[in-house]
C-alpha cells in the first residue's frame, strides 16, 4: 500500500534530521579523534617537530577541509541509509504480522474461536492424506447441539451465541492435544482425531457423551474411522453424519423449569446485561 505524499515527505525530513544529528554529534567527534591520533603518530615517528592538542584543533579544518568534508558526507549517507533501512524493515515485519493475523482470522470461526469450515476442509484432507500415506487410522467425530434452534428462538441469539462458545471450549478441553476442533456449520462441530481408532475412538466418544456441557446442553455425536468406515473424505463424513442424526433422534430434551434456565443464564453471565435480563423476563412469562 502506497503511503500518502505528505507522510512520505515527513519521513524523509525526519531521516535527514536524524542523519544530520549523527553527522554533527558523532561524525565530527570521530574525525577530530582521528586527526589527533594521526598527528600524534606523525610526532612519534618524527614526521612533525611537536605535538599539542591546541595545534591539532587549530589546524584541523584549515589543513584538511576536503578530508573532513568527505568524512562528514560519508557519515551522513551512512546514517541516512541505515535509518531508512531500519524503517523499511519495521514496515516489512509489521506487514508480515498483519498478513499472518489475516491468515489466522480467515481460518478461525469468529464466534467460537475454533477452526472454521474452510480450515476444517484443509485440515481433514491433509490428515487423511497423511493417514493413507503412513497407513494409519483417522477418526472424525461430528457433534450437533440438540435443539439449538429452539434455544435461539426461546432465549434469543445472546444465549445461543454463548452456548456455541461454551460448547467449543468444552470440546477443546476434552479432546487430545493433537486433535482439532472445528465449527462445521451452524450448530454442528467436527473433531479430527489423527491416529485414533478402535478402543481409543470409543473411549473418546464415551468421554464426550458422559461429559456434561454447560447450560445443560445435550450433544449428539457420530463417529467414522478411516479406513473401516470409508476410504475418502466424503464417505467418512456421510457415515459420521448419519450416526450423528441417529443419535440425535434417540435424545429427549429434559426441562427442569424456570430455575434451571435462570441458573444456566447465570452460569454464562447473561443476567449481568440489560439485554440478558429482558430475555430472561420474556422467558419467565413463557410456558415451560
Amino acid at each position: 500500500m502506497k503511503k500518502p505524499l505528505f507522510l512520505a515527505k515527513n519521513e524523509t525530513v525526519g531521516d535527514v534530521m536524524v542523519a544530520l544529528a549523527w553527522t554533527i554529534f558523532v561524525g565530527m567527534p570521530l574525525f577530530t579523534l582521528h586527526m589527533l591520533i594521526l598527528d600524534y603518530e606523525h610526532y612519534v615517528h618524527g614526521m612533525s617537530l611537536q605535538f599539542s592538542l591546541e595545534m591539532s584543533f587549530k589546524n584541523m579544518i584549515p589543513y584538511h577541509p576536503i578530508s573532513i568534508g568527505l568524512w562528514l558526507v560519508a557519515v551522513f549517507i551512512t546514517a541516512y541509509s541505515l535509518r531508512r533501512s531500519f524503517r523499511k524493515q519495521r514496515e516489512v515485519l509489521a506487514m508480515k504480522g498483519q498478513v499472518r493475523r489475516s491468515q489466522i482470522e480467515s481460518l478461525t470461526d469468529e464466534l467460537t474461536g475454533a477452526l472454521n469450515r474452510r480450515a476444517f476442509d484443509r485440515q481433514f484432507e491433509s490428515s487423511l492424506s497423511f493417514a493413507k500415506l503412513e497407513n494409519q487410522p483417522l477418526t472424525i467425530i461430528m457433534v450437533d447441539v440438540d435443539k439449538f434452534k429452539s434455544l435461539n428462538d426461546q432465549y434469543g441469539h445472546i444465549v445461543g451465541d454463548e452456548a456455541l462458545r461454551l460448547v467449543a471450549n468444552h470440546l477443546t478441553k476434552l479432546v487430545r492435544t493433537q486433535d482439532t476442533v472445528a465449527r462445521y456449520g451452524g450448530d454442528e462441530f467436527s473433531i479430527i482425531c489423527p491416529g485414533l481408532s478402535g478402543e481409543g475412538a470409543k473411549s473418546l466418544v464415551n468421554r464426550l457423551k458422559a461429559s456434561i456441557p454447560p447450560m445443560g446442553i445435550e450433544l449428539s455425536l457420530g463417529i467414522a474411522t478411516y479406513p473401516f468406515d470409508g476410504k475418502n473424505a466424503t464417505e467418512l463424513l456421510e457415515h459420521a453424519d448419519s450416526l450423528m442424526y441417529q443419535d440425535k433422534e434417540n435424545h429427549h430434551t429434559k426441562s427442569d423449569g424456570v430455575k434451571t434456565v435462570k441458573r444456566q443464564f447465570q452460569s454464562v453471565g447473561i443476567l449481568k446485561t440489560e439485554k440478558g435480563k429482558e430475555t430472561y423476563e420474556r422467558f419467565q412469562h413463557a410456558k415451560i
